[in-house]
């Protein structure tokens, strides 16, 4: 359908796949409901202890006229520890179950942005920041196979370290990312459907230098779909300031 589409509207001439994918890139962005899923992996010393740490998250979104309404669950597992936080957002107020403590706050929209980047990982990369890039059909849509700088992807390094040296007692002393390799699939109703990222990376550990691979997944399920989003028992949740919030 996506490429159909193209066809039409450019006289069936051949389409430069950087145009393919910023028109997703917007079309994704614009989505008005869904549900999106996002794994990062970091594995150290992947041939030997393989030491691994991880974050699952699934998100649920709705945009209205005059609100978004958020819901998101994640999983984080480190080697000496797990634990898991559930939140709420309803509009203007933000409802958090971490490990079992209640919070609820007011909370404007952007500020949510602002604390949500701190605490869960993304990435969005421009089509300027793919090299390399090649593209093949699949099922429908786009498949796009590209190499990205380390430095386009230091922002989840940043994240990790941040990660790690809140909630674990066995930290890397240095961390540093390569060039790494990705994949796009644009689907055949021109959404981004998913992306996956292997990314090299190398630590200093107990003073000795280890390999490291860092793997991203993001994947859109349903785009589009009609999501419910509502609070069930708010009363549970202990009302404070959002300065008391755990992020």
């Amino acid at each position: 359908m996506l490429l159909l589409l193209f066809c039409l509207l450019t006289g069936c001439q051949e389409i430069d796949p950087r145009t393919i994918y910023t028109q997703a890139q917007k079309k994704t962005s614009a989505l008005s409901g869904g549900e999106r899923t996002i794994q990062l992996e970091l594995v150290i010393d992947p041939e030997g202890s393989a030491k691994t740490y991880s974050w699952d998250m699934t998100a649920r979104f709705l945009r209205e006229e005059k609100q978004t309404r958020l819901a998101i669950e994640s999983e984080n597992t480190f080697p000496e520890r797990s634990f898991s936080s559930q939140s709420l957002y309803d509009g203007s107020t933000l409802y958090i179950n971490d490990n079992g403590q209640k919070y609820r706050a007011q909370m404007e929209y952007s500020v949510l942005q602002q604390r949500i980047s701190r605490v869960y990982p993304s990435l969005e990369i421009s089509v300027s920041q793919m090299k390399e890039l090649t593209s093949k059909t699949r099922d429908g849509g786009q498949e796009f196979q590209f190499a990205i700088s380390a430095g386009n992807v230091e922002s989840l390094r940043d994240f990790v370290m941040s990660q790690i040296e809140n909630f674990s007692t066995d930290i890397p002393t240095e961390f540093t990312v390569e060039k790494s390799e990705g994949m796009v699939w644009v689907n055949q109703d021109g959404y981004i459907a998913s992306t996956t990222l292997q990314i090299p990376c190398a630590v200093l550990y107990h003073g000795e230098e280890l390999e490291a691979e860092m793997t991203y997944q993001e994947e859109l399920v349903s785009p589009g779909q009609q999501v419910k989003i509502e609070m069930t028992n708010p009363e549970e949740y202990p009302e404070v300031t959002m300065w008391d919030l755990p992020w």
